[in-house]
């Protein structure tokens, strides 16, 4: 059982998925219609002080290409695959929920906020300026330079670190 939401099986993990990738969709709509492709850029363009989320050292399967990645743009790829699995009735294993396997950092679903909080607090800040000062961020900064001023990154940070360092030495 996932919270205090009753929802228990994988069909409800599956409805958790599909919200949170059309919720991170929401957040990055460029007005149009919204694609993987533009979550996936918004994604790539955020920095990170950790060399291993920085490092673009994993490869996604795209449109029958491989792209070099960050780990937060393969995060979103596995979720967004996930919920790709759950909505067309493909099987669904402990796999398609987690990374590799069952692992102490927990599910996609649980960890999807990260991907969330990352690109919510960027848009905020498009939306919701905050004041200029000497060295706060301009109206003019770029969409990944404005992402590392805000206070929280930190722990965003720290969340991905976990989910990272625990799929790497579960995998290898």
């Amino acid at each position: 059982k996932f919270g205090t939401d009753g929802l228990r099986g994988a069909s409800e993990s599956g409805i958790r998925i599909g919200l949170w990738v059309s919720a991170i969709e929401v957040l990055v709509h460029p007005g149009t219609r919204v694609s993987f492709d533009d979550v996936n850029q918004a994604l790539g363009k955020l920095s990170w002080q950790d060399r291993l989320l920085r490092r673009r050292s994993y490869s996604i399967s795209w449109k029958g290409s491989k792209i070099r990645a960050t780990f937060i743009q393969r995060f979103y790829k596995r979720l967004y695959d996930a919920r790709n699995a759950f909505l067309h009735g493909n099987p669904v294993t402990a796999k398609t929920i987690f990374f590799d396997k069952p692992c102490a950092a927990g599910s996609l679903e649980i960890n999807a906020i990260l991907i969330y909080a990352a690109l919510l607090n960027v848009a905020l800040e498009q939306v919701l300026p905050r004041p200029r000062t000497p060295r706060g961020p301009s109206q003019s900064e770029s969409f990944g330079a404005r992402f590392d001023k805000w206070d929280s990154k930190a722990l965003i940070e720290r969340g991905l670190l976990a989910v990272a360092k625990n799929r790497v030495r579960g995998s290898r």
